[in-house]
């Protein structure tokens, strides 16, 4: 799993490493709020798991109150396009809004896993911030690469050279050498396949400041994690896999491998989804109510896809129970159902003779078209 930049930032600052001053909104008020509250010149920052957003207008920098709200206004629901996400762009939903901040220096640092040598790769560079990749690799001894035996870990030879190659003594070579020791036992502690600062800013003082961090995590190891949002991952006790992620488009489905193809699908049409939910296939009237209660209670959520296999869960049982479930939360938001196995025309019955707005489709292109169709008008 790749983490968003305030994600990643939350993880570094609990190993000390000093981060700007932020928050992440999702409306343009929100966004204004933070900046008066942190003062200006602020840095508003696309909060999408891709890089290159500084060239493509996922980074801009206001000096007051206008400034911002242009940007603030140009950047939410934008559909960035930058090398990595190819031509269908991702959308962008968050945005991160920082204490713009003066600095002497910006530099590189990054663990990365060496599956080949199954160990650690440190690497440093006196040069950070835009165009690393291809700085590097115009130059490439400005950078310098460690590997790292875990079975001995970061030791103080690495350090010293690491300071030496980037020219740093003293004081602020031992306050680098302590930043790096807690970032790699963050790495090897939590599952980390990739740790990046770029750029690493030093200040006049000597002090260090993360700018910008990325974090990709081994998905074996996600249950380290108890943060919320997108490193949320719950198992309710009825049985079913719940993670919250950052689109509008709440899904349900029985089954992980169909709940990962309704995200893809959603994703495909220019949407994102608001989550991952797997209802199982033992669940009833009670787990369903409370599978729709925990979409909903996710204020983002503006239209519901419901993807069901009637097999274990007949068709018919799990729309009842979603009539049901809806009549007791006060449905509100309109609903995509597509069903298919055991008494599937039952179930399609029941839906359609429902109060509630409740779209039943009888395909997967049919899904789409109803979803892209409802997108336009929220």
């Amino acid at each position: 799993m790749k983490l968003t930049e305030y994600q990643a930032k939350r993880l570094i600052a609990q190993r000390g490493v000093a981060v700007p001053e932020g928050k992440v909104a999702i409306t343009s008020e929100e966004i204004c709020g933070i900046a008066e509250g942190i003062g200006y010149p602020v840095v508003l920052k696309a909060q999408v798991t891709f890089g290159g957003r500084g060239k493509a207008g996922g980074i801009v920098r206001a000096a007051d109150e206008r400034e911002l709200r242009r940007a603030a206004d140009a950047m939410l629901g934008m559909n960035l396009q930058t090398a990595q996400t190819g031509e269908n762009g991702c959308r962008v939903e968050q945005v991160l809004v920082e204490k713009a901040l003066e600095h002497d220096k910006e530099l590189y640092v990054s663990l990365t896993v060496d599956r080949n040598r199954a160990g650690i790769i440190l690497m440093a560079s006196k040069r950070g911030g835009v165009d690393i990749e291809q700085a590097l690799a115009d130059d490439p001894e400005h950078l310098c690469t460690i590997f790292i035996n875990p079975l001995l870990g970061l030791r103080a030879f690495h350090l010293r050279r690491i300071c030496f190659h980037l020219e740093l003594a003293g004081e602020v070579a031992a306050s680098f050498s302590e930043l790096l020791i807690g970032l790699y036992e963050l790495m090897t502690r939590n599952d980390l396949l990739l740790l990046e600062i770029n750029p690493l800013a030093l200040d006049e003082r000597g002090g260090f400041t993360a700018l910008d961090a990325k974090i990709e995590i081994d998905d074996n190891g996600l249950f380290r994690f108890p943060l919320k949002e997108q490193l949320e991952k719950e198992c309710t006790p009825f049985g079913a896999n719940y993670v919250k992620l950052g689109g509008v488009v709440g899904t349900m489905a029985n089954g992980a491998g169909l709940a990962m193809a309704t995200i893809d699908m959603v994703d495909r049409l220019g949407l994102s989804a608001a989550n991952f939910l797997d209802v199982g296939g033992g669940a009833d009237s009670r787990s369903i109510a409370q599978c729709l209660s925990l979409v909903l209670a996710n204020q983002r959520v503006k239209i519901l896809f419901i993807n069901i296999f009637g097999g274990i869960l007949r068709c018919d049982l799990f729309a009842a129970a979603m009539v049901k479930a809806a009549r007791e939360l006060n449905l509100a938001v309109p609903v995509v159902v597509r069903m298919e196995g055991l008494n599937r025309d039952a179930g399609v019955e029941i839906l359609r003779n429902s109060e509630f707005p409740i779209s039943f489709v009888a395909d997967l292109s049919q899904a789409a078209e109803r979803l892209t169709d409802m997108a336009v008008r929220i």
